[in-house]
């Protein structure tokens, strides 16, 4: 699912979804990253670096984990642990 401009539109968010979004959104899952322990240290260490927004919803964030195995973009490594995520999330 591709718009003309070559966006993967496999999780659309629309303004309104989430106070952050201002303007229709795509998620780009090929350029998911991780951080090592060290960076996420620094970041909690320092909140400005990388500020609080407001959690997404529960509806929210199951389209976002979705999304991530409609086009095949997200590298296999987070596929595999959003698929892990997904298991812990049943067992609750």
């Amino acid at each position: 699912m591709t718009d003309v401009f070559g966006c993967d539109e496999s999780c659309v968010i629309e303004p309104g979804e989430h106070p952050f979004v201002k303007k229709k959104t795509v998620i780009a899952y090929e350029k998911t990253r991780s951080l090592s322990s060290t960076q996420q240290d620094l970041i909690l260490k320092n909140p400005t670096l990388c500020p609080a927004l407001d959690p997404v919803s529960k509806t929210l964030l199951a389209r976002i984990q979705d999304g991530a195995f409609i086009l095949d973009l997200t590298p296999q490594k987070y596929q595999a642990i959003i698929k892990d995520s997904l298991k812990q999330q049943q067992k609750k």
